[in-house]
């Protein structure tokens, strides 16, 4: 044993905090920095001095190097690099944080639960920035006076063009919000062989407070693709765990008046529904510059089809998707240039990113996360690895719904998330009986 080695394996252990210490850098990267990219393979040396292995085993990772791959050749193949190279940057980060938060994650429960809070907290801030994001307050009156009050300078975030407009804050929801519900409705807190009493108590009341911030939240934001698709998982959700609980039937109905009543009395909402119907069939508003009708998404997506067609093997290069569809393939019904930020289905954004091998390695890397979830569902020895189980593909499914008509490309701020949750699902895994062939016992010493 080397005398390095003991320090790098102390630090792998909490590289993934490290890495979300990082994460502020990322989204600012530019040419001019680009060598920052050179601390995730340090980070990787350190690992295999550490542990003898650059990447922790896991059933998911040839996806995932194939992903990196792809990520690398875009440095080479793009036309914008100042375009793409913060989303490569985000890619290998989100790559890396998995990786960081298998080891921490899977050597023990009090580990794996550590982590989750941190994604709760984090997915809490989420929802602040969706409470006070101009869409939010200008379509709930309780809210009217702050809004009004508040100079809209102060309540426009920067990049809101491409980082937190209402539908990317929605789909970001998506990956925590079903899982908070999973939580708060299982009583996960309830587990007294790692909380109090008390502690129990007061973390079940945040769950359930929390999710429902995150529900009004998602419900005034109107990004139909993701209320849509967090109303299927939640029906899916209650009537899984009704079928034992038959108390949650009643709470179901609770909530669906409860909520349907309140929504029904804003007059802003009512509008908006109303302008929603029009415009999925067919119908147009004068004010309306969105990708909205069911017939432009349908030519956004032809034109997706015909740059994959174009660029099979490398993509357009990640986060150029705008200038080569403004000047390749023009579109006939958009009025403004932002409606074309990205191609509005997730396959499809990743497959115009990074061409037909990163969309494999995709659709390869949801495949084996689903069945690492069924295995550690079914292989769970104690309730509280089902309940996680249950919440990380509830989470998933959501996401996956969202993605079809509507996306987060894998190196956007946004999908930081995404990671987070895949380490959290390999970690839970790992704990399984399953998946504990791939513990290494360095990593845990």
């Amino acid at each position: 044993m080397t005398v390095l080695q003991p320090i790098c394996r102390q630090i792998s252990r909490f590289e993934w905090l490290i890495l979300l210490f990082l994460f502020p850098f990322i989204l600012f990267l530019t040419p001019d920095s680009a060598p920052f990219l050179l601390l995730f393979p340090l980070l990787w040396l350190i690992r295999r001095i550490g542990n003898g292995r650059f990447f922790p085993p896991t059933p998911i990772n040839w996806p995932l190097h194939l992903l990196l791959l792809t990520a690398v050749v875009n440095l080479f193949v793009t036309f914008d690099m100042a375009n793409s190279l913060p989303m490569v940057g985000g890619l290998i980060f989100g790559v890396s944080l998995y990786y960081a938060l298998v080891p921490f994650g899977g050597q023990s429960r009090p580990a794996l639960y550590l982590a989750l809070a941190a994604f709760i907290v984090a997915g809490a801030g989420v929802t602040f920035l969706g409470m006070v994001h101009p869409t939010f307050l200008n379509r709930l009156a309780l809210f009217q006076p702050l809004s009004d009050a508040v100079p809209a300078e102060l309540l426009q975030f920067p990049g809101d063009a491409d980082g937190f407009n209402a539908n990317r804050l929605s789909g970001t929801l998506l990956w925590i919000a079903p899982l908070t519900w999973v939580l708060a409705v299982t009583r996960l807190a309830g587990d007294r062989k790692t909380f109090p009493g008390w502690l129990s108590a007061v973390l079940t009341i945040a769950l359930i407070l929390l999710a429902l911030l995150m529900s009004l939240t998602l419900l005034y934001l109107f990004s139909r693709a993701a209320q849509v698709s967090f109303l299927v998982i939640m029906a899916l959700l209650y009537g899984l765990l009704a079928w034992k609980h038959k108390w949650l039937i009643v709470v179901a109905v609770l909530v669906v008046l409860v909520g349907g009543g309140f929504l029904a009395s804003s007059e802003t909402y009512r509008l908006r529904a109303q302008q929603f119907f029009l415009t999925i069939s067919g119908e147009t508003t004068g004010g309306s510059t969105a990708v909205e009708s069911f017939s432009s998404r349908t030519e956004v997506w032809e034109r997706a089809f015909n740059t994959l067609r174009d660029f099979p093997i490398t993509g357009m290069g990640m986060n150029n998707f705008q200038e080569v569809m403004l000047t390749y393939y023009p579109p006939v019904t958009f009025r403004s240039a932002s409606d074309l930020t990205h191609a509005h289905n997730q396959l499809l954004i990743i497959g115009t990113d990074l061409g037909l091998p990163g969309l494999i390695a995709y659709v390869a890397l949801m495949i084996g996360v689903g069945i690492m979830l069924w295995q550690s569902w079914r292989q769970a020895a104690e309730r509280p690895e089902k309940i996680l189980a249950l919440g990380f593909a509830a989470s998933l499914l959501a996401f996956e719904l969202f993605g079809l008509f509507d996306g987060i490309g894998l190196g956007e701020k946004p999908a930081v998330f995404f990671w987070f949750l895949l380490g959290l699902s390999a970690a839970l895994y790992r704990l399984s009986a399953v998946g504990s062939q791939y513990k290494i016992p360095e990593e845990t010493a």
